[in-house]
């Protein structure tokens, strides 16, 4: 596809090991072009971008408006309790980061809930010195808004979510629609993500025999995680892009991130 043909917004994952470049329009026949670039850790994150920048033809393109997707843990706030001036404060007692952060948030109308999150000031600064003008939007504000409407025909139960990236797993669980718990965990196995999914579902009250427990993330890991998970609850079931999608190119391109489908598909 010529540089000229590429949808002019542009989407960039920003995660601790790689990016992830899309840009997708919906016409006729949809466009979207996909690239990812392994973060070479020897070099600052500034680099990498400007490297990128060079290399990558998807980049070169005109564009009119740059969406960073941030990967980085969230902290929910009860939407009726938000207040705008609080949002540092409260970001900082959660995660007490020693480096300066820039902190964001979102608005999940459809969980009642607003989510908090942040970017290290170095890496924002890398980011808009190389893209200039750019939106945040955490990585899991559209996913979460995806979810919470999932698997609501299946009763009444609390539905759980175990989303798996990186050596990484999201851990959402709804009620109905509205969240009442979002965390983020170190995972290194499926022994981990049992340890951590069981542990708090079981916090919350889990019926692990009506409960619903959904898995998504990559093929393999999802495949080996839904087997692990039946041993201990009797309803779990692997999420599928490709089906749920309907085939887009979208959700049938190789190595595009689940949170990254449901931000350019919502």
């Amino acid at each position: 596809m010529e540089t000229s043909h590429f949808p002019t917004k542009l989407t960039i994952r920003v995660s601790d090991t790689r990016l992830c470049f899309a840009r997708y329009e919906l016409r006729r026949e949809p466009l979207f072009a996909f690239s990812s670039w392994q973060l070479r850790q020897e070099f600052s994150l500034l680099q990498n971008l400007r490297e990128a920048m060079d290399r990558e033809e998807l980049l070169q393109a005109p564009t009119s408006h740059i969406e960073i997707l941030c990967c980085r843990p969230v902290t929910p706030v009860p939407l009726a309790d938000f207040q705008e001036e609080d949002c540092t404060d409260i970001y900082k007692y959660v995660f007490q980061q020693e480096r300066p952060h820039r902190v964001f948030y979102d608005t999940l109308p459809c969980a009642n809930a607003v989510l908090l999150y942040g970017m290290k000031e170095e890496v924002c600064r890398a980011i808009e010195e190389v893209f200039g003008e750019v939106h945040y939007t955490s990585a899991l504000t559209s996913l979460l808004a995806h979810l919470s409407q999932k698997g609501l025909s299946n009763g009444t139960g609390r539905r759980f979510f175990c989303y798996l990236h990186n050596n990484t797993m999201d851990f959402a669980a709804f009620s109905h629609t509205r969240l009442e718990l979002i965390n983020t965990y170190e995972i290194h196995n499926t022994t981990d993500a049992a340890y951590y999914t069981f542990n708090a579902a079981q916090k919350l009250g889990a019926d692990l025999r009506h409960d619903t427990f959904f898995i998504t993330g990559n093929k393999a890991e999802r495949e080996k995680t839904v087997e692990y998970f039946r041993q201990f609850a009797a309803n779990v079931y692997g999420v599928n892009p490709t089906a749920e999608y309907n085939r887009s190119i979208v959700a049938t391109t190789p190595g595009v991130p689940y949170d990254m489908i449901t931000f350019l598909m919502e």
